[in-house]
Formats: C-alpha cells, sequence, structure tokens
C-alpha cells in the first residue's frame, strides 16, 4: 500500500541529509556515506521530529476524513479514546 500525503508540508518541516556519519569517542570519523541527492539517489530523505510528522499526519487524516464525510453526507466523525490507549472512531449521521 503507497500513502501518499500530498501538499502535507512535509518538506518544508524536515531537514535534507547529506550523509551519515560515525565517530568514536574523540569525535574522529570512522565511516560515513553520502545520502540524498548527494548520492545520486532520486528521492529526498529528511530527518522530521516525531511531534511535527506526526502533526502533519494527524491534518492529513483530518483533511481526507472532512472530504469524505462530506461526500457520503455525515455530519461528522467522533473519536473516542479507549482505556489502554486504543481509540474508536465512530462516524454521525
Amino acid at each position: 500500500m503507497k500513502i501518499v500525503i500530498a501538499g502535507a508540508g512535509i518538506g518544508g518541516a524536515g531537514t535534507e541529509l547529506t550523509e551519515l556519519s560515525y565517530h568514536n569517542h574523540l569525535g574522529q570519523r570512522i565511516w560515513y556515506e553520502p545520502r540524498d541527492r548527494a548520492s545520486d539517489c532520486d528521492w529526498r530523505q529528511l530527518a522530521v521530529h516525531r511531534g511535527v510528522l506526526q502533526s502533519i499526519l494527524v491534518d492529513a487524516v483530518h483533511d481526507r476524513l472532512l472530504a469524505a464525510f462530506t461526500q457520503s453526507c455525515l455530519d461528522g466523525y467522533r473519536l473516542e479514546d479507549l482505556p489502554g490507549g486504543g481509540g474508536h472512531l465512530d462516524a454521525l449521521r
């Protein structure tokens, strides 16, 4: 399953990585390899803070649910948190 989030702003929220490197306790580089476009890849590799990424994903899901509910004549949705960390999503008609 391929997930595409168009216009989600992930590119603007992240930092492009140019290399991955490992250093010893003295700060001397032991190993490195280029990443992203520096390694002639066709795709970008970004570092995005987990909280920022989750906010972007929540906004994208909200936009998609809102569009789905509008098309199916639903009045809205209710997200109920369940004990133990789960949740339940109800469609409101």
